[in-house]
């Protein structure tokens, strides 16, 4: 199971990937993934490695007015630096997070800049999420996107 979480299941020239669901445990949403869009990010430095390192904090914000995706959210630095955005799978529910004000908590947990990359920066997301929030804009984006562990 850890070689296909590392892995995503991918091939060579492959298109399709697995990736790990968003888990609720309690009230906590967490999952891990790999930056998307970092090729494609026209601020992003040559030397981005010596800037990005594992245990950083990095910032999710919307970007509202997207042509390619109504649910885009940017991941930058704390310096804001525009690295890449939330893989579209996920986008959905922490667009829903971000607009109804959760904190969103996004850690680098590994930097590979020799990879190819769709797999440089692989991140941790950590949220608290309000389950029973009667925003149905709220509960919409996130309930079908949230596997619920059961003890």
């Amino acid at each position: 199971m850890d070689l296909l979480r590392e892995t995503r299941g991918t091939l060579s020239g492959d298109p399709y990937s697995f990736e790990e669901p968003l888990r609720l445990t309690g009230e906590t949403l967490y999952s891990n993934f790999y930056i998307n869009g970092m090729r494609h990010s026209e601020g992003l430095p040559t030397n981005w490695d010596s800037i990005i390192n594992k245990g950083d904090s990095l910032v999710a914000q919307l970007e509202e007015g997207n042509q390619f995706d109504p649910f885009a959210v940017k991941v930058l630095t704390i310096d804001d630096m525009h690295v890449g955005y939330i893989p579209g799978i996920y986008a959905q529910a922490v667009h829903a997070l971000l607009k109804n004000q959760e904190k969103v908590k996004l850690t680098v947990k590994q930097v590979r800049p020799n990879f190819t990359p769709q797999w440089w920066v692989k991140v941790e997301l950590a949220a608290t999420v309000e389950m029973n929030n009667p925003n149905q804009y709220y509960r919409k984006n996130l309930d079908s996107f949230i596997f619920k562990e059961i003890a």
